[in-house]
């Protein structure tokens, strides 16, 4: 179980989805295997919205390996970077779609939060 959630929470992520001017959509998964399959002069990895989400990402597949609550803790922080954006961007123009991607991600995140906050007052009672 504690392995499974940041992976879900991962998974979440990648769902989420962006519309933008020109027709222009697509899913988190779609957008990072167009970045990373391009060359990488071309796409900017240094902006805050890319970094962050990416580094983000990094944490979440290491705590598989590593089970460090801070670790999965400080990957759902930058995560929630982007993602509360496109669900702030999802409000403010009304769009279903938008909004109903970010859901599972904030679900998840708030549900692991709430887990590891009632473990670790657990382990302060004994």
């Amino acid at each position: 179980m504690n392995k499974i959630i940041p992976v879900c929470i991962f998974l979440s992520f990648l769902v989420g989805y962006l519309e933008w001017g020109g027709g222009n959509s697509g899913f988190i998964f779609q957008l990072e295997y167009d970045a990373f399959t391009k060359d990488f002069h071309e796409s900017s990895f240094l902006h805050p919205f890319i970094l962050l989400p990416l580094i983000g990402q990094v944490f979440l597949l290491l705590s598989v390996f590593i089970s460090n609550r801070k670790l999965v803790l400080a990957g759902i922080l930058l995560l929630s970077v982007l993602m509360l954006m496109i669900l702030l961007v999802g409000l403010l123009s009304l769009n279903m779609k938008i909004i109903l991607s970010t859901l599972p991600f904030l679900a998840l995140s708030a549900y692991y939060i709430y887990i590891s906050r009632k473990k670790k007052r657990v382990r302060l009672d004994m």
